[in-house]
């Protein structure tokens, strides 16, 4: 993430007030959860969509690739094993020297990371443990459901990798409109996720709805960003002079 050091930006904030954003925003998705607008609920009928489509090729789709692994993907794919730790720790990094540097642009995007890998990982992990599903490494059964599970092997919907590679992904791409950038960030996130599948500890339909909290809680915390920047271009420029007269 080193290519994303950059200029300042008009943003000073101490640490308490990132804080403090971090908390005000997980209050805000917190309320956008239940759709109450046009676009959040096409949104969400368009994940469940997919997921349930995709769920229906779940079995194909893993007899596909367990039977067609080469030493080439092998070795493409392992690294599903690094990219948490990678992209955690670089957005930590980022964050950190904004903070002390005082390069308000790093600041803000680490922040902005922070907020989307850690409330699209508590979204994930919540319906994960609910759901309880069996991984495709245990059973051939993409229907095995068992509620209200905590083990690692009977949580794979939804996929945390997916959802955390996606969750990073779409806040860079808010940050550089460039469509080829954004192509290339969306392919690796999309190929992140596929490896979950190809080393078959995530059926299809868990790495699809992974995917889709990441990306779409990115995309609130991207316009929450972008509202916030425009109310402040749009409030009235502090007064150069104040003038105060005790009264007695």
């Amino acid at each position: 993430m080193v290519f994303i050091l950059a200029a300042g930006e008009t943003y000073s904030q101490s640490f308490g007030e990132d804080l403090k954003e971090f908390g005000n925003t997980g209050a805000d998705l917190l309320k956008e959860i239940p759709p109450d607008k046009q676009q959040e609920t096409i949104a969400y009928l368009t994940t469940l969509s997919l997921t349930t489509a995709s769920y229906f090729i779940d079995k194909e789709m893993k007899h596909f690739t367990q039977n067609n692994k080469t030493p080439f993907l092998d070795a493409v794919f392992v690294f599903d094993k690094y990219y948490i730790e990678v992209l955690g720790a670089g957005t930590a990094l980022l964050y950190l020297h904004g903070l002390i540097s005082g390069n308000g642009k790093n600041q803000s995007l680490g922040l902005r990371l922070g907020e989307s890998i850690v409330y699209s990982t508590l979204i994930t992990n919540i319906i994960k443990m609910t759901a309880g599903r069996t991984r495709p490494f245990k059973t051939d059964d993409n229907g095995e459901f068992n509620f209200f599970q905590t083990s690692w092997e009977k949580t794979s919907f939804p996929s945390g990798h997916s959802n955390f590679i996606w969750a990073v992904a779409g806040i860079l791409a808010g940050e550089n409109s460039d469509p080829y950038f954004q192509t290339a960030l969306y392919t690796v996130a999309a190929l992140g996720a596929f490896a979950r599948v190809y080393n078959n500890v995530h059926w299809l339909s868990d790495t699809v709805m992974g995917s889709a909290i990441g990306y779409l809680t990115a995309q609130f915390i991207n316009d929450r960003h972008k509202n916030k920047l425009k109310e402040k271009e749009a409030a009235p420029p502090p007064p150069l002079f104040r003038i105060s007269i005790p009264i007695n």
